[in-house]
């Protein structure tokens, strides 16, 4: 073999290892990323290659994977779309239902409701009113309960009472060694209360001067006067 010929073969030889090191492996598919998978923090892009089975799928820096940038668009438009489908399918699935439909009752049933309703109304009102009668003095004749000032502890901490009165019925002298007592009633209770004059003077002046105002009664006196015509 002359030297031309080892020359050539040579040159052919080189020339199948030069395009063996010139291919260049092309991305098929972006499947998933990771970021902080590369150095600096830099994203990962796993991917399958053209002409290459999923055995060789591998992960890429996304400095390498600059000439892919189509098939990286299209990959974050697909992971955004998936995330917007299910953040709607988890807004649908977290709203109340309808509440359900009321059941009517039967007569049978109203009628039973309204016996258990009936035994607590009146359980209820039996310790009501046990509770105002340890409060309270009854007059005689059976009328309505009258507070007396244990049940006007809860409001002793206020400095007045003038918006609590509803009105004030009488003041009375029991007897000549004992104060003046006061009777007025409640708003918000509707309640008629027994209390020393000396406590109301001060919780609520105002409407006591107006009740004492309006039952003065008038005398008129005679007057000498000059007739200036005498």
């Amino acid at each position: 073999m002359n030297e031309d010929e080892v020359d050539e073969g040579s040159k052919e030889v080189n020339g199948e290892e030069d395009e063996e090191e010139a291919e260049e492996y092309e991305i098929e598919e972006i499947l998933k990323h990771g970021k902080g998978r590369f150095p600096k923090g830099r994203t990962g892009y796993y991917v399958k290659w053209k002409n290459y089975g999923p055995e060789h799928n591998s992960w890429i820096d996304e400095l390498d994977a600059g000439n892919a940038q189509e098939l990286i668009d299209t990959y974050w438009e697909k992971k955004n779309a998936q995330t917007s489908a299910r953040k709607g399918r988890k807004s649908i699935t977290t709203e109340s239902p309808e509440p359900p439909k009321k059941r009517r009752k039967s007569v049978k049933e109203d009628d039973h409701d309204e016996e258990i309703y009936s035994s607590k109304k009146k359980r209820v009102s039996r310790k009501k009113s046990e509770t105002v009668e340890s409060q309270s003095a009854q007059e005689e004749g059976g009328e309505e309960l009258v507070a007396t000032e244990n049940f006007m502890q809860r409001y002793m901490k206020l400095a007045s009472w003038e918006k609590l009165i509803a009105s004030i019925d009488t003041v009375e002298k029991p007897n000549d060694s004992d104060g003046l007592i006061v009777y007025f009633r409640l708003k918000k209770e509707n309640k008629r209360v027994r209390l020393p004059a000396k406590i109301c003077h001060e919780k609520f002046p105002q409407l006591m001067i107006g009740f004492y105002e309006s039952n003065l009664k008038w005398k008129e006196t005679e007057m000498d006067v000059d007739d200036p015509t005498s």
